[in-house]
């Protein structure tokens, strides 16, 4: 015996359907867009110091390091900016939400 969508579970008196009630759990992109705008802030910063030192590569030689070298300090230098993107995104991500949710407690409270 199969259960339609619209019939409810129990007896009469009981009020569970397996109707999903709309209007009880509502999402709202806000706090992803506030997120991702507060990390792109951040990675402006940092890619603009980054560039700089990938462009001309801070190595202690004195006469012209070869091209495979730097090719090399480059590229680590490149992957390093990259993991450190992403560690921020994380941070900003935790930080956000804690922050989110002191501003919005008594709202989610109050609603659930």
């Amino acid at each position: 015996m199969q259960i339609k969508q619209n019939e409810t579970l129990g007896t009469k008196n009981d009020n569970i359907s397996l109707k999903k009630p709309s209007s009880f759990v509502s999402k709202s992109p806000v706090l992803y867009i506030f997120l991702f705008t507060m990390w792109s802030v951040l990675l402006v910063f940092l890619w603009k110091s980054f560039i700089f030192n990938i462009r001309y590569v801070p190595l202690n030689i004195r006469a012209n390091p070869s091209s495979t070298l730097l090719f090399w300090a480059r590229f680590l230098l490149f992957i390093n900016g990259i993991f450190i993107s992403y560690f921020w995104l994380n941070g900003v991500k935790d930080f956000i939400y804690v922050i989110w949710f002191f501003v919005a407690k008594k709202a989610l409270f109050a609603h659930y």
